[in-house]
């Protein structure tokens, strides 16, 4: 799988908090706005929430634009605060898709699918994953924050893929667990 590096953003505000333990958890979440990758990653280094950033808040490890294109912001050898679950995102990783509606309410392109499902296989490669979800699940239950992200993302395809690589699950809504 091809991943490009982008070190800008751990240059200009954190690279993220060193992890005491393997991630166990990926969440998947919709960028709610944005035309391009290169657009969203100009937008961050534009300082609008650095407040946030310099903290390790609102960052993300993987960007996946909509040709498929996946590109690395933060290492997930780190963690930052992503998914409004507090502590908890010590054991996460988190994945941003490039949705162009501010609510995520836009479809997924293929591509962003591919390139989802390559970074996932290599991350469970790597990693003891033991669960796939959704940011607005992870909001709900840490932080009773009710979003629609990833918002119009089709979980029986990745339920498909995961089966299809034999991994066995059980599914409620905006999540996997890996059983």
């Amino acid at each position: 799988m091809n991943i490009t590096i982008n070190n800008t953003i751990r240059r200009k505000f954190m690279a993220g908090f060193v992890r005491s333990s393997d991630p166990n958890e990926i969440v998947i979440h919709g960028t709610g706005g944005g035309a391009s990758a290169s657009v969203m990653i100009d937008w961050m280094l534009s300082g609008e929430r650095v407040k946030e950033y310099v903290r390790g808040i609102a960052l993300y490890h993987y960007l996946i634009d909509f040709s498929g294109e996946v590109i690395e912001i933060i290492s997930p050898d780190n963690w930052v605060y992503h998914s409004s679950s507090g502590a908890h995102d010590k054991l996460t990783i988190g994945i941003e898709m490039m949705n162009k509606s501010t609510n995520n309410e836009n479809e997924y392109t293929d591509r962003q699918y591919t390139a989802l499902f390559g970074l996932i296989d290599e991350l469970m490669k790597k990693y003891s994953i033991k669960s796939i979800v959704g940011h607005g699940y992870n909001g709900k239950k840490y932080s009773n924050l009710d979003k629609n992200c990833p918002g119009n993302f089709d979980w029986q395809k990745l339920g498909k893929h995961l089966s299809d690589k034999g991994v066995r699950t059980e599914y409620e809504p905006r999540r996997f667990n890996i059983i």
